[in-house]
């Protein structure tokens, strides 16, 4: 069958339509995956631990966190009020020393960022500032009366650490905004700025990792997808290779989607995908081995021809959809605005043969 290059298109944006809403179904499935096993609060657990402790040898900031202490109660469960100062003061030193990560995320103000016994996903960098200031503060001197004895009291409990990688990491900040500025709110002003950035910085490459982490389980969820919907690559083009009337009406749908601006979610996706004759799900029947059967791509293949195009195009959608929505989004809008700029081709009503 000879087809336009209009029509080559609209078998491209509808492949390539499908693909999204496909994405979009494993965006969904891995987010559920991430929100159950806390994939995202460990990745950032670690990402703190290598910023309060650099010279860690391996990032295990869950298991770090699950330690007990060893002597005494967990550094706030009384609070300030109840213990003399001194005690405080020296409770928290002590509690830095022996398991820094543990000392901060038990902090009130990051413990109330999610529900009990659980970590947070997501620390705002303002809040990681403040309360590294806090810890040092209060673990450099029993109280502070004066702003100008703000950062001397941070410097101090830094100080007291046992950990020089982290000394050195941080005390420059520090220094470099007392040596800059003159004023006292300028110098504090500063040096949260410097560990704010620095804080970003380290999310961000914690970002790569959480990527290179769940990237293969993504793969294995947008295979697993494919294989339940039966959405084969290789059959699909097919379909729309021979049916006039399902490469428009997808091509069309596709271009109201990316005029709408709305991207779809999970749900909508999938119910976008049923509104159309395309060959998804199995049949629950074997294909027939008769040649002048028509092929069904919606039967299990037993041929060994048919077995390997349908794991072939199986795997094409896996790989392709595991690669996230915003690629392809991207890609149907330029090509949705390729095909626009021809002209559009009359609608044909025909049957898939």
């Amino acid at each position: 069958m000879f087809l336009s290059l209009s029509d080559v298109l609209s078998v491209a944006i509808g492949m390539i339509f499908i693909f999204l809403l496909l994405s979009m179904l494993t965006s969904y499935v891995m987010e559920l995956i991430a929100s159950v096993f806390q994939m995202r609060s460990k990745n950032l657990a670690d990402a703190v631990q290598l910023l309060l402790d650099p010279s860690v040898e391996q990032l295990n900031g869950v298991k770090k966190l699950r330690q007990e202490w060893s002597n005494g109660k967990e550094i706030w469960d009384k609070g300030i009020a109840e213990k003399a100062d001194e005690v405080f003061q020296k409770d928290i030193v002590d509690k830095l020393n022996e398991n820094i990560l543990k000392a901060f995320y038990t902090h009130p103000v990051i413990a109330s960022l999610t529900s009990p016994k659980k970590l947070p996903s997501y620390i705002p960098t303002k809040v990681f500032g403040e309360v590294l200031f806090d810890l040092f503060s209060k673990a450099g001197t029993v109280e502070v009366t004066k702003p100008e004895e703000f950062l001397a009291s941070v410097k101090t409990g830094i100080q007291s650490m046992n950990n020089n990688a982290f000394k050195m990491a941080i005390l420059p900040m520090i220094e470099n905004a007392e040596l800059f500025e003159q004023e006292t709110e300028k110098e504090i002003a500063m040096a949260r700025s410097s560990i704010e950035s620095w804080f970003n910085s380290t999310m961000e490459r914690s970002s790569g990792w959480y990527k290179r982490r769940t990237q293969w389980i993504a793969i294995i969820c947008a295979i697993l997808i494919a294989v339940i919907l039966n959405a084969d690559a290789i059959g699909i083009t097919q379909s729309l290779w021979r049916d006039a009337s399902l490469r428009q009406s997808l091509a069309n749908a596709a271009e109201s989607y990316i005029q709408s601006g709305n991207q779809a979610k999970a749900d909508q996706s999938l119910q976008t995908l049923t509104q159309y004759t395309l060959p998804l799900g199995w049949s629950g029947r074997l294909s027939d081995t008769n040649p002048a059967t028509p092929v069904n791509s919606q039967d299990f293949p037993t041929l060994p021809a048919e077995i390997f195009l349908k794991v072939a195009g199986l795997l094409i959608t896996g790989l392709a959809t595991s690669q996230g929505s915003t690629i392809w989004f991207d890609l149907l809008k330029d090509i949705v605005n390729l095909r626009s700029s021809g002209s559009k081709p009359e609608v044909v009503e025909s049957k898939s043969k």
